[in-house]
């Protein structure tokens, strides 16, 4: 039984209640903690350790050296100051990844009211002159997806980058995503959504940002579902294998996503389309067309 079938979304509430970090801690703590697998916890299977089905808030807290309540209270979102040596100790009960213990440690952070950021900085010649150099579509945007320069092949291959030059808005916001992204619902969006996620966290004083999601939230159906349903994180989509269909080629295209962050800005993303023979992912046997 996977820890996904066993968690249940917190009640509904806004999407400006969402967004708040103590409902994204609430949300996933609760789906952490629900994807644990007992048996496989040495600790959860000596003689006399009673069993249970899942993981309880109290075996959890057992197994990081705290308190029930005061780990209840983190599960809860609480607002409390917690100490990072402690924070380790739960991620470690938890079994977090690199970047769920750094989601963590990002949505425990005092609270800081949004503030509008400053615009992203023009690229340079040399970056501008490397992305025109590039055989594929290649682009460089900022924190909250706003593309800032792309070259010639980007246009061709995404016209709606004439009218939109917000990568995130135009997956959730413009129809057009669906029919050239091919597994959108499966693979696109769910994994750009989850990049959305940790962004947000990374960046939780962000107007920009907040400003965003709010905007996919309330217009996509599907992403506010998967938002509730499917609490995952990706920091960048770096060696993902996809598929697309390309204006004016009879079968679909499939490219390795290779994202770069220049030192000079580590805020800023390049992200390029390389076309390769990997094998895209799997759509359960899925014919591919127009609109899927």
């Amino acid at each position: 039984m996977t820890g996904e079938s066993r968690y249940r979304p917190p009640p509904a509430a806004g999407i400006e209640h969402k967004l708040t970090p103590g409902e994204e801690l609430h949300t996933f703590m609760l789906f952490w903690r629900l994807r644990l697998d007992p048996r496989k916890i040495p600790a959860l299977n000596l003689p006399g350790v009673p069993r249970r089905a899942r993981v309880s808030q109290g075996q959890v807290a057992m197994l990081a050296g705290v308190s029930v309540g005061w780990y209840s209270k983190l599960e809860r979102g609480e607002p409390a100051n917690h100490q990072p040596a402690v924070l380790g100790r739960v991620a470690d009960a938890l079994e977090l990844d690199r970047i769920e213990r750094q989601f963590l440690l990002d949505l425990v952070q005092k609270a800081r009211p949004l503030r509008r950021y400053p615009a992203a900085r023009p690229v340079g010649p040399a970056i501008q002159q490397m992305l025109e150099q590039m055989p594929w579509p290649a682009w460089v945007s900022g924190p909250w997806w706003d593309i800032v320069a792309l070259n010639a092949t980007a246009y061709e291959w995404f016209p709606h980058m004439h009218r939109e030059l917000n990568v995130m808005r135009w997956v959730w916001c413009d129809p057009s995503s669906r029919e050239q992204l091919i597994g959108w619902h499966e693979v696109w969006s769910p994994r750009m959504l989850a990049q959305l996620r940790a962004a947000k966290a990374r960046y939780s004083d962000c107007i920009q940002l907040h400003e965003l999601i709010t905007e996919i939230l309330e217009t996509n159906p599907d992403a506010l579902q998967d938002w509730d349903e499917k609490p995952s994180l990706r920091v960048h989509p770096d060696g993902d294998v996809r598929q697309l269909w390309v204006p004016g080629r009879p079968e679909p295209m499939t490219v390795e996503l290779v994202a770069l962050t220049p030192m000079r800005d580590e805020d800023m993303r390049l992200v390029c389309l390389v076309p390769t023979v990997k094998r895209p992912p799997d759509l359960g046997g899925q014919v591919l067309r127009r609109g899927r």
